[in-house]
């Protein structure tokens, strides 16, 4: 698929990167809490005017794979594995294990591309639109103080590669 095909019919789009490398054995638990609420609000971001599609650098069948059990199926899903996309737009480190987590929005005028918007921090690249934290500054107590939202499954591979990474990068901070 052509990069400005993910565009659809619109003229804006947000394109989410989820940190699901090429040898990870599931994504980052943050990221699947992001892209949980993502794939329930997608109806809502299309029929708005804008496309909203999620790329991660594993291959199309893990990506299908881990999507099937959690159930999403609104979002499209694209897999960067053969693409530069994501060293292109800092979407990850050196390697393509080496995965970000990154909102950026482009737009279309006059029959070309432009990049309108992306994160800037780690620590807050995409706080505004993560439902899970939204919903709870809105109870009594907050923001529970944990790394990230419940989930019922680790990844191996974050937590043997990042889990002391001395710059705070950790799967579970995403």
């Amino acid at each position: 698929m052509k990069f400005s095909e993910l565009f659809a019919d619109k003229n804006t789009l947000l394109l989410y990167s989820f940190m699901f490398g090429p040898n990870w054995d599931k994504p980052c638990p943050s990221c699947t809490s992001l892209v949980d609420g993502f794939d329930r609000s997608w109806y809502q971001v299309t029929q708005s005017g804008a496309s909203f599609v999620a790329i991660a650098k594993a291959p199309a069948e893990r990506i299908n794979a881990w999507a099937k059990q959690r159930g999403w199926s609104q979002i499209w899903l694209v897999s960067g594995s053969v693409s530069p996309y994501q060293a292109d737009y800092k979407c990850q480190g050196d390697t393509d294990d080496m995965q970000w987590p990154v909102m950026h929005v482009f737009m279309k005028r006059d029959g070309r591309i432009f990049h309108f918007w992306g994160t800037e921090t780690m620590m807050n690249h995409v706080d505004t639109v993560w439902p899970y934290w939204n919903l709870m500054d809105f109870t009594p107590e907050g923001r529970p103080d944990i790394d990230t939202p419940p989930q019922k499954f680790r990844s191996e591979f974050l937590e043997k590669h990042f889990a002391d990474d001395p710059k705070g990068r950790s799967g579970s901070t995403a």
